[in-house]
C-alpha cells in the first residue's frame, strides 16, 4: 500500500541542485505526494497531509499559533527543562582523578535528549509541565499511562501504526512478540486520544484561564469550530497537535545528540561556543527569549548539525501532469539541460546532496559552524539548506526548533564541557585510527523515520 515510506510505482527522480528545486517548489504541475502521508491522519486532518485549498485553510490558521509569544514559552520552557536535567546530571558527578573536575557518563545521551525535547513540546504543545523524574507518577483516573509515558510510546510505535493494517490487531493467533507490539500501540493512541480530547473539555470549560495561555492547542482551539469553514473542527485540532508531536520530538532530540558528539570530537569549536554562552548567559541573570538572537554561534552549530545529518533525508514530490525541468550539468555549472519527467513521476529532493553539493558549500563534510555565519566574506545560500523543507510547504515549527536547540546546546555548554568517553578514543588515541574513522563510528547512524545517531556515549565534566 503507498504511505509515506513507500513512493508510487513510477520512476523517481532525485535533485541536489539548488535551482532545480526552485522549480519544484513554485511549479503548479508539481504537487505533494498525499498517499504517502494519509497514513498520519490517526487522529484527523493535518497541516501536512492536505493539499491545495484545503492546505492554505490549515496553514491559515496553524501558522500564527507559532507566534513570537509560543516562542518565548518554548524558550522558559527549554531553560526550565535544562535546569531540571542539569540537577539530575549534578546528583551523579564523579570527582576525577585529577581531585579536580567533577564528571559523569551518559551512556544513552539519545534518551536524555529526547526526554527534553518531549517535555518542552509538552508544555509548549498542551500547557503540561511534565517532571524529569516522573518514575513515581501513577496514571490518572480513567487512563493506563501517565501522559509523557502516552506522548512517548505513541511516538515509539509510529512504524507498527503504519505499517500494519487495522484488521490486524484482532486476529488472536500472532506470535507473541507482534500481539505485545500492536498491543501496546493500541494503548498507546488510545491514551493519547483520550488525553487530548479531556484536554479540548477542559478549555473549552475555561479552565485554568486558558484565554491566557501561550501553548498551541489553547491557540488552535481559539480559532476552531466544527460549523466554521474558514476554521479547523476539533478533530483537526488534533490531528495538527500530532503533526506536532511526531515533527518537532525526534528530530530535535536526534540532533542536538549529534550536535554533543560533534563538540566531542571538535573541542575547538565547543570553546567558541562557550565563550558565547558565558557572555550571553552571565551569572547571576535569568536567561530570556530576548538572548536568542545573541547566541549566534550556537544556531549555526544546530544549523551544520542540521547539514550533516538533515533529519528527513529527502523530500517527496509528484508531477501531477509531463513536465520538464532543468538542472545544471556538473562540468558547466552555466549550462542547463532538460530532463522530462512523466506524469506521475515522483521526485526527490535530495536533501542530504543538495547539502554535500561541493558547487555550494566549502568542504561540505567538514564540520564548520562559521559557515552559517554571515560575515562580509561570506553569506551562506538559503535556499541550500533545507532542513525544515522549502517554499509553501515549509515547516510551520522551524523557529520553535531553532529556539529549543540554541538555548539547549548554549545552557549545556555554559555548563559543561562535553567530550568522547576514554574508550572511544582508545584507538585513535593509540594511532590505531585516524580521525575521520573516529568521527565515522562516533557519528555512526540508522535510517528510522529519521536520521538517528547510534553511538550516543558523551562525558559531561562541570564547569567550576
Amino acid at each position: 500500500m503507498p504511505c509515506l515510506f513507500f513512493p508510487g510505482s513510477g520512476p523517481i527522480f532525485y535533485t541536489s541542485d539548488p535551482d532545480t528545486i526552485q522549480q519544484i517548489v513554485t511549479s503548479k504541475s508539481i504537487v505533494k505526494p498525499l498517499d504517502m502521508y494519509k497514513v498520519l491522519s490517526f487522529f484527523g486532518q493535518n497541516v501536512v497531509i492536505v493539499e491545495g485549498q484545503e492546505h492554505r485553510r490549515h496553514r491559515k490558521v496553524v501558522a500564527p499559533a507559532f507566534s513570537e509569544s509560543n516562542n518565548d514559552f518554548v524558550w522558559q520552557s527549554s531553560v526550565n527543562t535544562c535546569r531540571a536535567w542539569f540537577k539530575d546530571v549534578d546528583s551523579k558527578l564523579i570527582l576525577n582523578k585529577d581531585g579536580k573536575s567533577r564528571s559523569v557518563v551518559d551512556d544513552d545521551v539519545v534518551l536524555s535528549t529526547m526526554r527534553a525535547a518531549l517535555i518542552i513540546i509538552s508544555a509548549a504543545a498542551f500547557g503540561v509541565e511534565i517532571p524529569w523524574q516522573d518514575a513515581h507518577l501513577k496514571p490518572p483516573a480513567g487512563h493506563k499511562l501517565i501522559f509523557r509515558q502516552a506522548i512517548q510510546d505513541v511516538l515509539s510505535y509510529t512504524i507498527p501504526r503504519v505499517l500494519a493494517p487495522k484488521w490486524l490487531y484482532n486476529v488472536s493467533f500472532l506470535p507473541e512478540k507482534l500481539k505485545t507490539s500492536l498491543d501496546n500501540t493500541e494503548t498507546a493512541y488510545t491514551e493519547l486520544e483520550t488525553y487530548l480530547s479531556e484536554f479540548v473539555a477542559e478549555r473549552r470549560a475555561g479552565k485554568g484561564g486558558d484565554q491566557q495561555r501561550k501553548d498551541l492547542m489553547s491557540l488552535l482551539l481559539a480559532q476552531s469550530s466544527d460549523t466554521g469553514t474558514g476554521s479547523l473542527s476539533v478533530r483537526e485540532v488534533k490531528g495538527n497537535i500530532y503533526i506536532f508531536l511526531l515533527a518537532g520530538h525526534e528530530t530535535t532530540a536526534h540532533t542536538l545528540a549529534f550536535a554533543l558528539n560533534l563538540l566531542a570530537l571538535y573541542p575547538e569549536e565547543q570553546d567558541k561556543l562557550y565563550q558565547e554562552a558565558k557572555e550571553v548567559f552571565v551569572d547571576g541573570t535569568e536567561p530570556t527569549y530576548s538572548d536568542f538572537t545573541k547566541l549566534v554561534r550556537s544556531l549555526a552549530i544546530f544549523h551544520e548539525t542540521l547539514r550533516l545529518f538533515p533529519p528527513v533525508p529527502n523530500v517527496p514530490k509528484r508531477a501531477a501532469e509531463d513536465m520538464v525541468l532543468y538542472a545544471h550539468t556538473t562540468d558547466d555549472d552555466q549550462k542547463r539541460i532538460p530532463v522530462p519527467i512523466p506524469q506521475g513521476s515522483d521526485i526527490m529532493i535530495d536533501a542530504k546532496g543538495l547539502h554535500f553539493n561541493p558547487q555550494i558549500w566549502d568542504q561540505p563534510y567538514q564540520f564548520k559552524p562559521d559557515r552559517f555565519i554571515d560575515t562580509d566574506s561570506y553569506r551562506w545560500r538559503r535556499d541550500a539548506f533545507v532542513p525544515f523543507s522549502i517554499g509553501s510547504r515549509s515547516c510551520v515549527g522551524q523557529k520553535f526548533a531553532q529556539v529549543e536547540g540554541a538555548c539547549i546546546l548554549a545552557m549545556i555548554a555554559k555548563n559543561y564541557r562535553i567530550s568522547l568517553h576514554p574508550d572511544d578514543r582508545a584507538a585513535y588515541d593509540a594511532g590505531e585510527e585516524t580521525f575521520e574513522q573516529l568521527r565515522d563510528r562516533v557519528l555512526a547512524l540508522k535510517y528510522q523515520i529519521t536520521l538517528t545517531p547510534t553511538h550516543t556515549r558523551v562525558v559531561f565534566t562541570k564547569r567550576e
